[in-house]
């Protein structure tokens, strides 16, 4: 186990490349905390170092000085280490384990801690921000926590606003467990013991740019770029699976994997570039998959991370409806709208790819042809469909007389199925399973250097 904060942070970076920064810092002297000498780098390390050969800026809370506690010193390191990263490009990752604000501090500390949610802010969508928690992670704290694009728990660490035993209703339920913020409150991307922790967060770092100024996130491919992919049409009911059958050395790194499992996201890597990928998943067996109005957000939230830095978007289709409860009916519209707006408004490379079924209005939710995908692709035996040919038979039918069997058969035949979607100009290429990699490496090769005039900012959606 990893008892200090420095030998995490070593434990993270490449070897003897940790340079510390303000270490001689003191915490403040109040009326309370007169003896600031003992408060050495006010109970936080704070430097740069490298994950394979990228710069990072690192800190880590030292729960043996003041108990991690935060305060104004401790806020003005975190501050000064954000602008050098914002500056030159570089993520930060944090590894937390503190007590919470300094009380000693009162008004100053709280004041900036607004400061630090304030500079986060600043840097969202320009520089990655990763968090680990080690240890505890409570109140104000908290939020920043959520402020982070990606959070990672050990197996025994606590993160909450509210204790669990000031909920008025906890029925016994630790909402600051690592399994509830994993499963339940999806406040996390992934949980595990210390060193699966450092683990996932170095791979994650290998895998993403360093900041929005690097035009996405290229390295080095060791992997057969036409290797043919072997029992991929089983896999299509398990998107994780399918995404690591197809990336290089079959790398993928999950966002959010504990909830709303109707979708899958994270990111693998073709042709050593690395690919945002957003599957459709059956929640339970022998149900859906279904589109949930929580699964919706989610797919949205990373269409946009992934916009924000110039990281292509594969869309893995897989969908026969919305999910037919009452919860997600009185979400879903708006979820759904705000995964059609960020898709719609994306500029980067995006691939849609019909691995199975595609069936009514949830096919218009992951991003067809005019929504804005540059390409389509699908396997011969996908299911792209508006309406179930029998149906669209029987209101076909309903005040005519006929066959409604042969109507439904000369319907499926005419308007639906993927030959069709190709015939009238919305699939581009149909694939054979085997050659799923090879034709996806091609097509974000030839998308690479796609540029879009846009004529504002940014949509308010």
């Amino acid at each position: 186990m990893l008892q200090k904060a420095r030998e995490k942070i070593l434990a993270l970076v490449d070897d003897h490349s940790f340079v510390e920064m303000g270490a001689d810092a003191m915490a403040v002297e109040t009326d309370y905390n007169p003896v600031p000498q003992q408060a050495a780098s006010d109970g936080v390390i704070t430097g740069h170092g490298l994950v394979d050969g990228s710069l990072i800026f690192i800190y880590a809370q030292d729960s043996d000085v003041l108990g991690g506690s935060i305060g104004q010193m401790h806020i003005r390191k975190l501050k000064h280490l954000y602008e050098m990263a914002i500056r030159l490009g570089a993520p930060v990752v944090g590894l937390i384990n503190s007590s919470g604000l300094r009380i000693q501090e009162s008004f100053d500390v709280m004041e900036g801690m607004a400061e630090l949610y304030q500079v986060a802010v600043k840097a969202s969508g320009r520089i990655p921000q990763i968090m680990g928690i080690f240890g505890q992670c409570g109140g104000a704290l908290s939020v920043f926590a959520s402020l982070q694009d990606f959070v990672y728990m050990t197996e025994d660490s606590k993160l909450f606003l509210q204790a669990p035993d000031a909920l008025t209703n906890g029925n016994g339920i630790d909402t600051a467990s690592a399994e509830f913020q994993y499963n339940i409150a999806g406040n996390v991307d992934g949980i595990g013991s210390e060193v699966e922790v450092i683990w996932a967060m170095r791979t994650l770092l290998s895998t993403i740019p360093g900041s929005n100024r690097e035009g996405g996130f290229v390295t080095g491919c060791t992997d057969e770029l036409n290797r043919g992919v072997v029992g991929l049409e089983d896999k299509r009911h398990n998107i994780a699976e399918f995404c690591k059958e197809i990336s290089d050395e079959h790398l993928f790194v999950p966002v959010r994997e504990g909830i709303h499992k109707s979708m899958t996201c994270g990111f693998i890597r073709l042709g050593g570039v690395t690919v945002g990928v957003i599957g459709n998943q059956s929640e339970e067996e022998g149900t859906g998959p279904y589109i949930s109005s929580g699964g919706a957000r989610k797919a949205a939230s990373f269409v946009k991370y992934c916009d924000a830095f110039d990281i292509p978007v594969l869309s893995l289709v897989n969908v026969a409806g919305y999910k037919p409860d009452v919860e997600s009916e009185s979400r879903l519209t708006r979820a759904i709208a705000a995964l059609t707006f960020s898709f719609a408004q994306a500029t980067v490379p995006k691939l849609t790819l019909y691995i199975g079924q595609a069936k009514g209005s949830a096919y218009l939710a992951m991003n067809p042809r005019q929504l804005g995908a540059d390409l389509v692709y699908a396997y011969p035996d996908a299911q792209i469909e508006l309406i179930d040919p029998m149906l669209a038979a029987q209101i076909l039918t309903a005040d005519l007389p006929g066959d409604t069997a042969m109507i439904a058969k000369d319907f499926a035949e005419k308007r639906l199925g993927v030959m069709n979607a190709a015939k009238h100009g919305y699939v581009n290429r149909i694939l054979n399973f085997v050659d799923t990699r090879k034709y996806l490496i091609d097509a974000f090769g030839i998308l690479y250097t796609k540029q879009v005039d846009t004529q504002r900012k940014h949509g308010c959606k």
